[in-house]
């Protein structure tokens, strides 16, 4: 039986209450990149709702959330090896940020507090030759514009990843086998809501911050790419509607 294409937003965690009542939560906001051939729905792992199957949706996002992987999250566990399983045959998969992390984590690599400090409001990233020639990259430039608001970082790759981007801060984008990546900026983020967690988080950042500027989010394309490779690889039984 046919079914439309279909993203599981996997909810690690919320936009803060502030930012959530002006702007809405992730998953609005990745859904609001939709082409239209994607339906889009949501599993809240924080609440403690389970994995889903795999069967069951054509790709997942993992959002970002307030928490560190390393911390002790009672969910955590369980949901890096159902993550890692689905990394390993093949399910598309898109870390954000703490999603980013968490992809990384759960496949053998190492996610700490990031001796570069916070990375919050605009930042540069560098592709490397291997962003370059990769489709989540495809069409953009070798140095882009992206929103970022995290303390942590991945610093060291899983066994076997590519490395897309990177800047002084770390590694940005990641690859793992032939559909999972991970990036450590946002996005899914809009202007206004880079410039809320600009100002949501700027007392706890002792170090200069990139305001965002009014020219759109440079790394959104490897969102709207993520999408395109969804849809281009559809099972030949899936509708797309």
């Amino acid at each position: 039986m046919s079914r439309p294409l279909i993203i599981e937003v996997l909810l690690a965690g919320h936009a803060p209450d502030s930012i959530r009542h002006a702007h809405g939560d992730f998953d609005a906001w990745f859904a609001a990149s939709n082409s239209g051939h994607i339906r889009f729905q949501s599993t809240d792992l924080s609440a403690g709702e389970a994995l889903p199957d795999q069967e069951a949706s054509d790709g997942w996002i993992i959002s970002g959330a307030a928490a560190a992987v390393y911390d002790d999250i009672t969910w955590l566990v369980e949901v890096e090896t159902g993550i890692a399983a689905a990394a390993v045959s093949g399910h598309p998969i898109l870390g954000v940020c703490f999603g980013h992390q968490l992809l990384a984590q759960a496949l053998g690599g190492r996610v700490t507090r990031n001796p570069a400090g916070w990375e919050l409001g605009e930042v540069r990233a560098e592709l490397t030759d291997e962003g370059q020639a990769d489709p989540l990259m495809n069409g953009m430039p070798a140095t882009f514009r992206a929103y970022a608001s995290h303390q942590d970082a991945v610093v060291s790759l899983p066994p076997e990843a590519v490395l897309l981007a990177e800047n002084s801060a770390g590694v940005q984008a990641i690859k793992v086998g032939e559909k999972s990546y991970g990036v450590q900026f946002h996005p899914e983020f809009s202007l206004d809501v880079a410039r809320a967690y600009t100002r949501y988080r700027r007392d706890q950042v002792r170090q200069e911050i990139a305001w965002p500027e009014d020219g759109g989010n440079g790394s959104s394309r490897t969102l709207r790419n993520f999408i395109s490779q969804i849809v281009e690889g559809a099972k030949d039984d899936t509708t797309v509607v």
